[in-house]
């Protein structure tokens, strides 16, 4: 059987049996909440540097891996220091170390003023007994107030003059809801807008109102249906005019006519000239197909031969340029 292992107590070991083991951080440094927590743990390791010879000239590195931090936080650290007049900063060159100076300060003699006197407490005044205000009449006052506010809100809600809202026949609905239009659909602002029409005008004037609005509306027949119904005089009204269909063209003339066969018969012996052209370049043989290529290529403007001059002989013979010209010119002439 095992005994329990008796747990580990705080005497069981010294935290001062190493000199070396803290960083000295003087307690005015500690309570200034001008300074971060890691300007002042800076500042404690500055101090153990320095010891009681004062030299104090520790790399950035060093100092920053043994506050945990990187180069550039401990830098700030450095630079906070400096700007609070706690330390001097000697700049020694670029490959060597800078080193540091503990500066007298005035918070120093402030936390040391602070400890030795202490500040007496001022006793409080005597103030002159006023006694508490007796409000026991407003108590009754108030309730007084609400009693004649909730009375004078009864009677002028008795005042008003109760409106009876009298709704259509559903048959009237339905009828007037069938007038409308078959491409509108009977929303609940339409329903609203024939409900009331047929209440305060009528089911015939209501009636009269859809059948100027089918033949009028264009964009919101909602709307148009509430003008029609609630403001225009329909009676009054007269029906928007209709566009005039589009007169049917005038038959071509002798002349067209002539012109436009004689342009489709143009087309047809270009485009019989270019087939009969193309099947002879295809039998010819490739040293006689490069020559009408380049032939073809002296006609173009330069764009159009730098352009077609960089392409294979088959994209040269698919392209439209080249078709355009064997429409043009005749290959029989040219190989006699």
């Amino acid at each position: 059987m095992t005994t329990a292992q008796a747990p580990q107590t705080a005497e069981s070991y010294n935290v001062h049996a190493e000199e070396d083991t803290f960083a000295p951080t003087p307690n005015w440094i500690l309570r200034r909440k001008e300074l971060s927590m890691g300007a002042k743990a800076a500042y404690g390791r500055l101090c153990q540097y320095g010891g009681t010879h004062g030299a104090i000239w520790p790399k950035m590195a060093t100092l920053a891996a043994e506050l945990g931090v990187s180069e550039s936080q401990a830098r700030r650290y450095i630079q906070e220091l400096e700007s609070f007049n706690l330390i001097h900063v000697h700049r020694r060159g670029l490959t060597l170390s800078n080193t540091y100076t503990l500066l007298p300060h005035v918070w120093q003699k402030q936390e040391g003023a602070q400890e030795h006197e202490a500040p007496e407490t001022p006793a409080a005044p005597d103030l002159p007994h006023v006694p508490a205000p007796d409000l026991s009449h407003m108590q009754g006052q108030l309730i007084k107030k609400k009693i004649e506010k909730k009375t004078t809100n009864t009677a002028q809600a008795a005042a008003k003059p109760v409106v009876v809202v009298s709704l259509p026949d559903p048959d009237e609905m339905r009828k007037a809801t069938r007038a409308l239009r078959s491409d509108i659909k009977a929303t609940k602002g339409i329903r609203r807008t024939i409900r009331q029409g047929i209440t305060e005008h009528g089911l015939e004037h209501i009636l009269r109102a859809i059948e100027y609005t089918n033949q009028n509306s264009t964009r919101n027949y909602q709307a148009y249906l509430n003008l029609a119904v609630n403001v225009w005089d329909i009676e009054a009204c007269q029906p928007r005019e209709k566009k005039p269909a589009p007169e049917p063209p005038a038959p071509p003339t002798a002349e067209e006519i002539a012109e436009m066969e004689a342009k489709a018969k143009a087309d047809e012996l270009k485009r019989a000239s270019e087939k009969r052209n193309r099947d002879i370049f295809r039998q010819l043989p490739d040293e006689d197909k490069a020559h009408v290529i380049e032939f073809f290529l002296t006609s173009l403007n330069n764009f159009s031969r730098r352009r077609l001059k960089e392409r294979p002989l088959a994209d040269i013979e698919a392209s439209n340029d080249f078709g355009s010209w064997l429409s043009r010119i005749s290959l029989i002439e040219r190989r006699q």
